[in-house]
């Protein structure tokens, strides 16, 4: 659920960025409409008035970005997944994801790895 706070701070016009033609209606396969991006996207930069700073928007977005990281699926047990999101496989580059197995009361804190295990390099 977006708030009216949350569009503030995602929509580039609150650093004066003006765009024309953002995206168009097409008609897909099965004949529903979509809108998709305009191949014609014209940005002009300072086109509107600033209400925010270019620095203050880019921090804004690097927050929302860590927000969605590490708030997404709370755990019940916080302790045991402290690097969860933060740590990222040095192969594929996926970030850490954890989940818990709760049986006769001991609660094991596992790495979801995702790629098949014969892709995956032995460690050194």
């Amino acid at each position: 659920m977006h708030t009216t706070v949350y569009d503030f701070l995602r929509n580039p016009v609150s650093i004066g960025t003006l765009v024309i033609c953002k995206r168009q209606t097409v008609v897909d396969e099965q004949g529903r409409t979509k809108r998709v991006p305009h191949p014609q996207r014209i940005e002009v930069e300072d086109g509107l008035p600033a209400i925010v700073s270019r620095l203050m928007f880019e921090r804004a977005q690097r927050k929302l970005a860590n927000n969605q990281v590490d708030l997404s699926n709370l755990s019940r047990v916080p302790e045991a997944f402290l690097l969860r999101g933060h740590i990222r496989c040095g192969t594929c580059k996926w970030r850490m994801s954890t989940w818990t197995i709760r049986r006769k009361k001991i609660c094991l804190a596992l790495l979801l790895l995702r790629q098949p295990p014969q892709q995956v390099r032995q460690m050194p």
